[in-house]
């Protein structure tokens, strides 16, 4: 590109700048907000003040701060002025020491400076993160219970409507649209299992010292082992949570961290494959996307309805595989007690994870909802393969007359490739297999009871009862208590 082309940033005084695409155009505002800086250093303060009571109730301050002084700053855990904070760390280089300064010199300058004593920083961060990453993963068990309460209902809505199975992408037997969204939902269903098992089983690493031995705990209390012991539970009772049995170094266990954005992009991955399968039925006609009056498909093609959702939530949950590596590269790296080469690699991997399958939620929700089926299309695709799809039964039918099955299998298999070719080059508009049976005099399956009307529901095997027992199983009905938890609305299928 010529230099005459060339723009000069430093000439856009009033550009915008770079933000992330996931905050500024697929993401819920929930999401962003639980996410963000101040809910994760409100968690960090809710750490702090837990420390700071049972340091009071203990009785190892010299100096306590009052009750209306702790009160003062319970009242003010998400108040930030993030120019000054920002301001002080410019010149500490360290967040933790430039929030703790904000609070003790500008939001509670009554309290002394007694915040964070006997702690490391990431006593205070590793426990406040995981009260944040909690918030995400409850946030996300509630979408998720959501979607599947969704497509429990369109399980039982289209539990009988026959369409045309597909194995390799091409035409194989036939299956219902209930079954096959029961295809999709089960393995949601999982990862809603396996989300809200990790939330009952979360732990907090606990306020152990610059190795996670405790030693500055120890001094303070004295050498009393004991009162270590009591502190830490108090502690724990303040927050909510029970002190992991693990032995952690300085931080959390990454393990921890891997498992997260794991639970995430394994719902992330599942959700695609919905997406990815929406897609193929939007290409045949069978599926179309909920639209708005005036959305555009296409700028160039006015008739285009393109399945532009489905792509999306494709696009954003490729995202989700490279977040997952970087974790798993964290748990390997990270040296001895600590290093810090985890901590950039943190702040995104962890929030855009939780933010991405956020969004990959919000467009499956849309599409599982707003689900338009062509029925039309659906039958008629159907409908021109069901001769082909007869030939399993004639050849059972065959064999339990008496019939040689491999000789009948070729037989079939040749006569059927005859009327596939007919009707790819157009020689023939409808497909007259079974017709061609009939009238052959040197068939093998003379005497064979050749059908003549062909019931698209005669081929659907056990679909309907399988979906009965889907929506009726144990699964599901633990799927609707989860839900049920998160106020999300539920209806007792009856299928």
């Amino acid at each position: 590109m010529s230099k005459q082309m060339q723009l000069n940033p430093k000439a856009m005084l009033d550009a915008t700048i770079y933000t992330s695409p996931l905050t500024g155009r697929y993401c819920s505002t929930d999401a962003k907000i639980i996410a963000g800086e101040t809910y994760r250093w409100s968690c960090i303060r809710l750490v702090w003040l837990a420390v700071l009571k049972t340091q009071v109730e203990l009785g190892v301050l010299n100096n306590p701060p009052s009750s209306e002084v702790i009160q003062e700053f319970e009242e003010k855990l998400t108040q930030f002025d993030w120019d000054k904070i920002r301001e002080i760390e410019r010149d500490t280089k360290h967040d933790v020491m430039a929030n703790i300064s904000y609070i003790t010199d500008h939001l509670v300058p009554g309290m002394g400076q007694v915040i964070h004593l006997g702690m490391t920083s990431e006593d205070a961060t590793s426990n406040g993160e995981v009260l944040q990453q909690d918030a995400m993963l409850s946030h996300v068990i509630a979408n998720t219970a959501h979607f599947v309460m969704s497509a429990l209902k369109q399980v039982e809505k289209y539990k009988d409507l026959p369409m045309l199975g597909e194995t390799h992408l091409q035409p194989a037997a036939a299956v219902t649209l209930g079954k096959r969204v029961a295809m999709w939902v089960g393995p949601i269903m999982e990862d809603l299992f396996f989300m809200q098992d990790l939330l009952n089983s979360r732990c907090i690493k606990g306020v152990r010292g610059a190795t996670g031995t405790y030693e500055a705990l120890l001094k303070l209390m004295d050498g009393e082992v004991n009162c270590v012991d009591i502190f830490q539970q108090k502690v724990s009772e303040k927050l909510g949570y029970s002190v992991t049995w693990m032995m952690p170094g300085q931080t959390s266990p990454r393990s921890w961290d891997v498992e997260l954005v794991h639970r995430f992009t394994s719902l992330g991955t599942n959700l695609a494959k919905f997406a990815t399968d929406f897609r193929h039925l939007a290409r045949t006609g069978e599926f179309g996307e909920p639209r708005g009056k005036n959305q555009v498909g296409s700028s160039a093609m006015p008739w285009k309805q393109n399945p532009m959702k489905a792509e999306r939530l494709n696009s954003l949950a490729r995202e989700l595989l490279g977040n997952l590596m970087s974790a798993h590269m964290t748990q390997q790296c990270q040296g001895l007690e600590r290093t810090l080469d985890d901590s950039a690699g943190r702040r995104m991997y962890i929030a855009e994870s939780f933010l991405t399958v956020d969004a990959c939620l919000l467009l499956a929700n849309e599409l599982m909802e707003g689900l338009n089926v062509f029925e039309n299309v659906v039958q008629s695709r159907l409908a021109r393969m069901l001769p082909l799809l007869a030939t399993e039964e004639i050849l059972s039918l065959a064999v339990k007359a008496g019939k040689p099955r491999q000789d009948t299998h070729h037989y079939i298999m040749n006569l059927c490739k005859e009327v596939w070719a007919d009707l790819s080059e157009g020689t023939i508009a409808e497909n007259d297999l079974l017709v061609r049976i009939k009238n052959d005099p040197d068939s093998p399956l003379v005497g064979i009871q050749i059908p003549d009307n062909l019931d698209p529901k005669n081929f659907i095997g056990l679909c309907v009862n399988l979906c009965s027992e889907f929506v009726n199983s144990e699964q599901s009905t633990r799927a609707r208590l989860i839900a049920k938890q998160y106020k999300i609305e539920v209806e007792k299928s009856e299928v």
